[in-house]
């Protein structure tokens, strides 16, 4: 389903026009319906969607790396840490530090850090903390994209009702899109939400619009469990540099 047909069907649904229900009211109940939809379906189906890659340089000494803007959750990270000079091949998986008062470590201080953790694969952890990550390892070193993370992608609101490209097309090679079968329950939710709030108003709450949604895509969900679970998922690896990570 492209934008400019989701604009259609749900006008037609709910027996509107421009007038009646604006392309600012759409793409407001849309947008924030698909901030719901990404994390919900990313919990159901284990990561078999939304998910990418990106990269950043390590700096010496520096601990801290912000998130991407989209993140939306953790499925791995690696770091080159082994040798100041290391290769690509040198990249280690980072374990998750879930409590960090289990070390009783001063996070700011450098000097601590180096002496309790090391660049081994076995002794490098990783924690998130205020939004970035934070690296628990020995000395860091500068490394060109020596910092890889997968991560499960918020995808991107819409942005323009009249577009005749399908929502299920990644944007961009570095954004992810909407699978087809949760376009129809994305439709249906704000044909919902617009027949809550027109003259005479049903008693339902916002809680029991989102129990609706979240209904609706676990039906398509439980569709989607019965399809091949060896099917190969494609990730685009980034290929461009910003102030964070590469996305």
């Amino acid at each position: 389903m492209t934008p400019a047909k989701l604009k259609w069907l749900v006008q037609f649904r709910t027996h509107t026009g421009d007038n009646q229900f604006t392309d600012t009211e759409i793409k407001n109940l849309a947008n924030i319906y698909i901030e719901h939809l990404a994390p919900f379906i990313s919990g159901y189906t284990k990561g078999k969607y939304f998910g990418s890659i990106a990269t950043t340089d390590l700096v010496e000494d520096q601990r801290e790396y912000t998130l991407p803007s989209d993140y939306m959750g953790m499925l791995r990270l690696e770091a080159n840490l082994l040798t100041e000079d290391g290769g690509d091949d040198n990249k280690i998986k980072l374990k998750n530090l879930e409590v960090l008062g289990t070390y009783q470590v001063d996070i700011d201080d450098e000097s601590e850090i180096i002496a309790r953790f090391t660049n081994a694969d076995y002794n490098s952890f990783y924690q998130i903390y205020r939004n970035a990550i934070r690296i628990y390892s020995g000395t860091i070193y500068n490394k060109t994209n020596g910092l890889k993370l997968w991560y499960y992608q918020q995808p991107q609101p819409i942005t323009d009702l009249t577009s005749t490209v399908d929502m299920s097309e990644d944007p961009t090679p570095n954004t992810v899109g909407i699978p087809k079968l949760f376009h129809e329950p994305l439709a249906t939710a704000i044909v919902r939400e617009k027949k809550t709030r027109g003259d005479r108003p049903r008693q339902t709450t916002q809680k029991d619009l989102l129990q609706a949604f979240e209904k609706d895509l676990l039906d398509v969900i439980e569709i989607l469990s019965d399809t091949n679970d060896d099917e190969s998922q494609d990730i685009i690896m980034p290929s461009y540099y910003n102030n964070g990570f590469d996305i």
